[in-house]
């Protein structure tokens, strides 16, 4: 006998309320739970996936309700890591941004191990809709680790950037005849 779950077409309220969770959380606490989430994820990613063993129904079964999960794990890791992103230039440079660096090293190392096993996962369950992987950019570590090493920059444009002294018109002159003179012409 083989089992066959569904996956369902739109998501429990439950992740919903999670993702939002996080998308409304203190830095504080993405610092304190986004590690744990993250380390759940990798555990799953330890799981083997190979042909063999997922063609048993008993564990075809529980490797789609393990799938099911990860994908809720993963939706709100994403968007921890979207928030962190989101406010990382306006944390402390030389005390909390450090912290956000090494979350987001260890994201984009999970978004290789993720791409790996998710394709595994497909190949083995045509019908799990895998996570997509381009949300969070990878990218961003050079600007990451600049900011934390020069802080902020602030540029000072000054008010006046050809001259010191304000702006006066010299002051037109009649001409010789008592007529006003040619406006300039502008093209």
């Amino acid at each position: 006998m083989k089992s066959y779950i569904n996956f369902p077409s739109t998501k429990p309220s439950v992740t919903t309320d999670y993702r939002k969770r996080f998308e409304a959380a203190s830095i504080e606490t993405l610092f304190k739970e986004l590690p744990v989430v993250a380390d759940t994820v990798d555990k799953i990613f330890d799981v083997p996936t190979s042909s063999a063993i997922v063609s048993s129904p008993a564990v075809a079964s529980s490797f789609v309700m393990l799938l099911k999960d990860l994908s809720y794990l993963w939706d709100s890791l994403v968007a921890g890591m979207s928030q962190i992103l989101f406010r990382f230039f306006d944390l402390e440079h030389d005390t909390v941004a450090p912290i956000a660096l090494d979350l987001y090293l260890r994201h984009v190392k999970t978004i290789r191990v993720a791409d790996k096993f998710f394709q595994k996962a497909k190949e083995d369950n045509s019908q799990w809709p895998a996570p997509r992987l381009d949300t969070i950019p990878t990218t961003l570590a050079p600007s990451m680790e600049e900011y934390i090493k020069n802080g902020p920059q602030h540029h000072q444009v000054p008010s006046e950037p050809y001259s010191s002294e304000p702006y006066c018109p010299e002051p037109t002159r009649p001409r010789d005849d008592g007529s006003a003179p040619p406006l300039p012409a502008f093209n």
